[in-house]
């Protein structure tokens, strides 16, 4: 169970960010072992290919947790509060991500039974009850994913608001305060995960 944020209070006023600064990075890589014992690496680009898989922890049926990242930025901290010890009054650099979380549209059905990939959409920041945005542990993504548009479907602005900050802006879409209604999860791409749950579900069937 996470603690309430004022029974956190004194950690949180024991964190010191050197100079006050945040570093921004272009590119994060991340390696993984592909299904045939084999070491791979992607390259994830906030700007091109920024969509990453992770473990999802809550109850969910789905298994994976997707988000889009905005920023990957790094900042030199250390800790000075309640239990601190001498390593972690030292800085060190702590890498994190600025991400925008998707969600599997449960009312959808898919796998291999429906012979359809998993749909998923943003988050919608106007729920008070979602948290649309987030910081992750780069060691926490399994690796790169493969999102597809889903054209169909069409496009939407009620999910977020226009937002600078919510949002790479690029080339060809500047001005664009748009989203896909919906993405399809491309689990051919995504073979590794898929691979281990299939397979784990299957046993459970026979």
């Amino acid at each position: 169970m996470t603690a309430p944020l004022h029974s956190r209070a004194p950690q949180h006023n024991g964190l010191r960010i050197l100079n006050n600064k945040l570093y921004t990075h272009n590119i994060m890589r991340c390696n993984y072992t592909t299904y045939d014992m084999r070491r791979d690496q992607d390259s994830i680009n906030p700007r091109t290919h920024p969509d990453v898989v992770l473990p999802d922890d809550s109850d969910a049926a789905h298994p994976f947790a997707y988000a889009r990242i905005i920023n990957i930025f790094h900042a030199d901290v250390s800790y000075v509060g309640p239990g601190a010890t001498a390593a972690t009054r030292q800085w060190r650099p702590v890498y994190l991500l600025w991400v925008r979380w998707f969600e599997v549209d449960t009312s959808y059905s898919f796998g291999f039974q429906h012979r359809r990939h998993p749909r998923v959409q943003f988050v919608d920041a106007n729920d008070p009850e979602e948290a649309p945005f987030g910081f992750v542990d780069p060691g926490a993504v399994i690796r790169a994913s493969y999102l597809m548009p889903a054209f169909n479907n069409g496009e939407t602005k009620h999910l977020l608001k226009p937002s600078p900050l919510a949002r790479q802006s690029t080339s060809f879409n500047l001005n664009d305060d748009t989203d896909f209604l919906y993405y399809y999860v491309c689990t051919y791409v995504q073979s590794l995960p898929c691979a281990r749950v299939y397979c784990a579900d299957s046993e459970q069937v026979n």
